[in-house]
């Protein structure tokens, strides 16, 4: 018989045709028989279609095993991430990058390229919802961020300069006093964290915008 190995998936690459994600090269090794190498159909295995709903329900199921964050008096652990607005195995990319950020248990997240879609998601996960708060998404792509719900939060919106419909996302968070005596001393304050988020402006020509955006975010925020 057929011993059926060496199976790659080139994911990049591929017989004209196919689409890239879905070419399958499948060398069948004939024992005794010599070697021959099967050509693709003519019409390639459908593949099921990909939802912001379908991912989110697995994204929970393996969200679920994961730690809860440590409380904010042991340190802010904020997490940034540019996600890529591209549609190429965008849900897979987006829920295997989700599940790597929240293995790391932050409190706030800073996502850069956030699309409708990613935004769908997000939002139709129940594990999320649970545990963090939610900034809205504007345009094509935007900057998105996740509060943890024990910092209460405050966004708000700083307008820069930009050809590419950029804009700074700022989130001023509630943190409350913890008791004298618990852990680290100089972490034992009441007040607001901020954090601000941004996509500046890109492409190599446009170094002379981003300065001009920083100029205008830094005395912002300040």
């Amino acid at each position: 018989g057929a011993d059926f190995g060496d199976v790659w998936n080139h994911r990049f690459g591929g017989y004209p045709g196919w689409p890239c994600r879905d070419c399958l090269l499948v060398r069948a090794a004939m024992a005794g028989h010599g070697t021959s190498v099967g050509t693709p159909p003519s019409t390639p295995p459908r593949r099921r279609p990909e939802s912001p709903t379908r991912c989110a329900a697995e994204l929970d199921d393996v969200l679920a095993d994961l730690p809860e964050a440590e409380p904010i008096s042991s340190g802010l652990h904020v997490v940034t991430w540019n996600v890529w607005f591209d549609k190429r195995a965008r849900f897979r990319r987006w829920s295997a990058l989700l599940r790597e950020a929240l293995a790391t248990c932050p409190h706030v997240m800073c996502l850069q390229e956030v699309t409708a879609e990613l935004a769908e998601l997000i939002a139709a996960s129940a594990w999320l919802s649970q545990r963090f708060q939610s900034s809205n998404v504007q345009g094509s792509y935007d900057v998105m961020m996740l509060v943890r719900k024990e910092l209460a939060v405050r966004w708000w919106v700083v307008p820069i300069p930009s050809h590419m419909g950029r804009r700074c996302l700022v989130a001023d968070m509630s943190v409350a006093a913890e008791p004298p005596g618990h852990l680290d001393e100089r972490l034992h304050f009441a007040g607001i964290v901020r954090v601000a988020n941004v996509h500046l402006e890109s492409t190599k020509p446009n170094s002379q915008m981003r300065a001009r955006q920083l100029d205008v975010i830094f005395p912002a925020i300040d």
